[in-house]
C-alpha cells in the first residue's frame, strides 16, 4: 500500500526503512544507486545504528523530553507515553462487513475524519504516533546525516512495518495515521515524498537473506518468528519473500511482560530491604504514571543488559535497577530461574496492565518459559496441520536474544539442529529497518526489470519474435505427422469399417470421412490423440522456442545481477521437477513433483495449432482422401479384372474403359470410374481381397506431393502470423511463471 507522488523522471531514489515498534524504533537509510545500507543516528543516540525507546514525555513546562531521558528523570515529568503501538481494529468499535468496506474504499488522507476515528483510543492512538514519528524525523542530528544521502536523489521512499496478520482495515488505518506528520508532508529533506507499508516479516526476511547469504529452494518453507516487545508474530514464507503461507502469533506474550514480571520482582524485593521503603514506593507510584512508566523502563533495561551480555559464563552477568534512590540487583540466574521460569505471568498483566479475562485464564499459573514453550507448540502443531514442515527458523525482534527462546526452538523443532537451519541475528533490533531499507531498492530494480520484461512481452518483442522465426520448424514437424493421423487415424479405420461391412458403399465411406475432416471438433480431438503430432509440437516448443527465450531470459536476468537460474530452469516448456528434501528416520528423502503446467502449456498449443491450421488444409485434406480412395479405387478395380466379371452387374461396361491396363485405364476414365465405384455395394470377397499392407504403401506414395503443398499453404504469410499469435497468446503464462521466479530473486535481496 502507498500514496504516491509525482517525481522526477530521474530515479536515484532515497529510501527509509522505519521500524516503529511497540519497545524500541530504528531507522535505517539507502540510496538505489547502492547495495549498502546504512544506520541512522536516533534522536538522543551518539553513534548510527542504536535502537531508542519508542516513547516520549513532556515535562513540567510542556517540552518534549525524548527516548533515554526519560528514565533518568521522571520526577519533572508530567506525562510519558510509551506502549502505545496497536492493532487498530483492536482500538474500534465493532464494525459491521459492510462498513469495513465503506471504510476501506475512503482515502486515506480522508479516513480519519470519519466518526469511529474521532474520539477514544483510536484517537489517541493516531496522536501519539504522529507525535513520536515527527521527533524521529526531524531530529537535528538525524536529519543531518539523512541529508548526506540525498544528494541527486529525486525522491524519498519512506518504508514502514506492520505484522503480517494485521488486516487490509488495518493497514489502511496505520497508513492514514502516519500521513498525518511529516511523511504526509509534500516534501521531506526537500524531496517528492512517498509513504508505503509493507510486511514486517517481508522486510526480516530480506535482511536474514541479504546479511547471511541464505539460499532457499524450491518448496522450501521458513519460518519467521519475530519475538518483540509487545507480541510475538509467527511466519512462513516460500522462496518468493512475498508469499506468507502461515501467520499467526501471540498477542499477549511479547518480552513486555517479562519487564512487568520484573517491575513486580523490584517491588517485592524494596520491600523486603525495607518496609519503610516500601511503603515509600508506593506512596511514588501511587497515581502517579509517570513515575510508574519511568520504573518499567528502567526494568526493561536491566533485562536487555543481561540478556545481551557476551559474556560466555552467564551466571556471573549481573546489573542494577536504578529508580531515584532506590537499588535492586539482578543477575542472571534470577532472570531466568525465578522471575522468567516460576513467576506466574498472568496475575502480574491483569495487575498492570488490564489483561482481558479471557487471556488471564488462558495463561492460569504459566510461567513466561512455560507459556512461550506451550505457544511454540501450538504454533507447530498448526502448521503441520496445514502441511507445513519448516527446514529453516529465524529469529528477530530484540526479544530474540534471551537465550531460552533460541533453546526452546531446538528442543521443539529437531530439524533445526543444523547450524544453517536456525538463525538468531547478532544485532535484531535492526533487522526490520534493515530489510524496510532493502524494499524499496529490491522493488525500485524490480521496476527496471518489469521495463524489461515489458518489451520482451510487447507486440514485436523478444518472444514475438523468437516464436515467428521458429514457425516455419513447427510447420516442417507437423506436416508429416497430419497426413500420418488422416491416413492412419481416419482413412485406414473407415476403409477397415467398409471392407467389413460397416458402409453399405464406398461413397457412403467417403462422404463420412469428409465430413470427419470438416467438422472442426472431431478433426481437432483426432489430430490431439495424435502422438505423433503432440511429439512434434512438445519437441519443437521445448527445445526450439523454450530454449531461446530461456537465453533471453537469462540474459535479461544477468543484466539486473542475478545469475542463479540455467537456461533448463528458465525454460517454461521443459519438464522440470521440484525437489524436496524431507528428512525420513534420519535420512533425507528426495520427493520429486512433477511442473503440471507443462502438459497443459503442451495441450493448449496442440489445441490452437490445431484449431489455426485446419482452415487451410482443409482442401489439403480431400485432396489426400481423393489420393486415398483413388489407391482404393485401383487395387479393386485390380482384383475385379482378374476375376470374373459376373462378380459385379455392369463391371463388362467398366471393364472395357480400363483396355488392357488398369491403372491407365482408370487415369483416363477416372471420373466415370469413381462415380460407379461409389454406388456399388460390393460382396465380402471383394471388399476382403483388398491388401492393406499394400494399399497403405501405395497411399504413402501417393501423398507425398500433397505433403509438399500443405508445407507451402502453411508457409503462407497469413498462416504463419496466426499461429505466431496464437502459440503466444497460450504460453505466455508459462513463460510469465519464469519472469517471475527471477523478479523474486532481484524482490528477495
Amino acid at each position: 500500500m502507498s500514496t504516491n507522488k509525482v517525481v522526477s523522471a530521474h530515479r536515484m531514489r532515497f529510501f527509509i526503512g522505519f521500524d516503529i515498534g511497540d519497545a524500541e524504533s530504528i531507522i535505517e537509510m539507502a540510496i538505489s544507486s547502492g547495495d549498502t545500507v546504512h544506520p541512522a543516528i536516533m534522536p538522543g543516540k551518539s553513534s548510527a545504528g542504536q535502537a531508542i525507546p519508542t516513547l516520549y514525555a513532556y515535562d513540567d513546562d510542556g517540552n518534549t523530553v525524548f527516548a533515554n531521558q526519560v528514565a533518568q528523570d521522571y520526577d519533572n515529568l508530567k506525562a510519558v507515553e510509551m506502549n502505545f503501538k496497536r492493532r487498530p481494529s483492536d482500538l474500534l468499535p465493532g464494525l459491521t462487513p459492510g462498513r469495513t468496506n465503506e471504510l476501506l474504499g475512503i482515502s486515506s488522507r480522508e479516513l480519519l475524519d470519519e466518526p469511529e476515528f474521532a474520539s477514544g483510543p483510536i484517537r489517541e492512538f493516531a496522536e501519539k504516533l504522529r507525535t513520536f514519528v515527527n521527533i524521529a524525523l526531524t531530529e537535528e542530528r538525524f536529519v543531518e546525516r539523512a541529508r548526506a544521502f540525498t544528494v541527486s536523489c529525486s525522491d524519498c521512499v519512506i518504508s514502514v512495518g506492520h505484522p503480517t496478520n494485521w488486516s487490509d482495515l488495518d493497514a489502511h488505518v496505520y497508513e492514514a495515521m502516519l500521513l498525518q506528520s511529516v511523511i504526509g508532508e509534500d516534501t521531506y529533506l526537500d524531496l517528492p515524498v512517498t509513504l508505503q507499508l509493507e510486511y514486517e516479516s517481508r522486510a526480516a526476511f530480506l535482511y536474514i537473506k541479504n546479511t547471511y547469504s541464505v539460499r532457499l529452494a524450491d518448496g522450501e518453507f521458513v519460518g519467521l518468528m519475530d519475538v518483540g516487545s509487545s507480541t510475538i508474530d509467527v511466519s512462513v514464507l516460500t522462496k518468493d519473500s512475498r508469499n506468507c503461507v502461515y501467520d499467526s502469533g501471540s498477542n499477549f506474550l511479547g518480552a513486555r511482560s517479562i519487564d512487568y514480571l520484573i517491575l513486580e520482582y523490584f517491588i517485592d524485593q524494596i520491600r523486603v530491604q525495607d518496609e519503610d521503603d516500601g511503603n515509600l514506593l508506593d506512596t511514588i507510584l501511587a497515581g502517579n504514571e509517570a513515575a510508574f512508566r519511568s520504573l518499567l523502563i528502567n526494568c526493561r533495561f536491566a533485562k536487555e543488559a543481561l540478556f545481551s551480555s557476551v559474556t560466555v559464563d552467564k551466571s556471573k552477568v549481573k546489573t542494577n535497577i536504578f529508580f531515584g534512590d532506590f537499588r535492586v540487583r539482578l543477575t542472571w540466574d534470577t532472570l531466568v530461574n525465578d522471575i522468567c521460569a516460576k513467576r506466574a505471568v498472568a496475575p502480574v498483566l491483569a495487575k498492570y496492565c488490564a489483561l482481558p479475562e479471557k487471556t488471564a485464564l488462558s495463561l492460569g499459573n504459566k510461567s513466561w518459559i512455560t507459556a512461550f514453550r506451550d505457544f511454540l507448540s501450538s504454533q507447530i502443531n498448526a502448521m503441520a496441520n496445514n502441511g507445513i514442515t519448516v527446514t529453516k527458523l529465524f529469529l528477530t525482534g530484540s526479544a530474540s536474544q534471551m537465550s531460552f527462546v533460541r533453546d526452546i526452538c531446538k528442543e521443539l523443532l529437531p530439524q533445526l539442529k543444523r547450524e544453517d537451519s536456525l538463525f538468531d541475528d547478532t544485532n535484531p533490533s535492526n533487522a526490520i529497518a534493515n530489510g524496510l531499507a532493502r524494499v524499496g531498492l529490491s522493488e525500485t530494480r524490480a521496476d527496471a526489470f518489469e521495463k524489461d520484461m515489458a518489451l520482451f512481452f510487447q507486440a514485436g518483442g523478444q518472444m514475438d519474435q523468437i516464436i515467428q522465426h521458429r514457425i516455419p520448424d513447427l510447420i516442417r514437424a507437423i506436416v508429416d505427422p497430419i497426413a500420418d493421423t488422416i491416413q492412419d487415424d481416419i482413412v485406414m479405420p473407415a476403409v477397415r469399417k467398409w471392407k467389413s461391412g460397416g458402409y453399405k458403399t464406398l461413397g457412403d465411406m467417403k462422404r463420412d470421412i469428409e465430413a470427419t475432416c470438416k467438422d472442426e471438433k472431431k478433426f481437432n480431438a483426432i489430430l490431439a490423440d495424435s502422438e505423433a503430432f503432440r511429439d512434434a509440437i512438445s519437441s519443437w516448443i521445448e527445445h526450439q522456442v523454450g530454449h531461446d527465450i530461456a537465453l533471453e531470459l537469462q540474459g535479461i536476468a544477468h543484466k539486473h545481477n542475478v545469475f542463479d537460474f540455467s537456461v533448463d530452469q528458465l525454460n517454461a516448456f521443459k519438464e522440470l521437477s521440484i525437489t524436496i528434501d524431507t528428512p525420513v528416520n534420519g535420512a533425507v528423502v528426495t520427493k520429486l513433483i512433477p511442473a503440471q503446467e507443462i502438459a497443459y502449456a503442451l495441450a493448449a498449443v496442440v489445441g490452437v495449432v490445431g484449431w489455426i491450421i485446419l482452415p487451410y488444409i482443409t482442401g489439403f485434406i480431400l485432396g489426400l482422401i481423393a489420393v486415398f480412395f483413388e489407391t482404393l479405387a485401383i487395387s479393386i478395380l485390380t482384383f475385379l479384372i482378374s476375376n470374373p466379371l459376373t462378380l459385379v452387374a455392369g463391371f463388362a461396361a467398366i471393364a472395357v474403359l480400363l483396355g488392357t491396363s488398369v491403372l491407365t485405364g482408370y487415369k483416363q476414365n477416372k471420373d466415370k470410374i469413381n462415380a460407379w465405384l461409389q454406388e456399388q455395394n460390393f460382396p465380402g470377397v471383394v471388399r476382403n481381397a483388398i491388401n492393406f499392407d499394400d494399399l497403405a504403401s501405395q497411399m504413402s506414395q501417393n501423398r507425398q506431393e500433397l505433403v509438399k503443398k500443405i508445407s507451402q499453404e502453411l508457409n503462407g504469410s497469413d498462416t504463419m502470423d496466426k499461429l505466431s499469435k496464437g502459440i503466444y497468446s497460450c504460453t505466455k503464462s508459462q513463460v510469465r511463471d519464469r519472469a517471475n521466479q527471477i523478479r523474486y530473486e532481484i524482490e528477495s535481496r
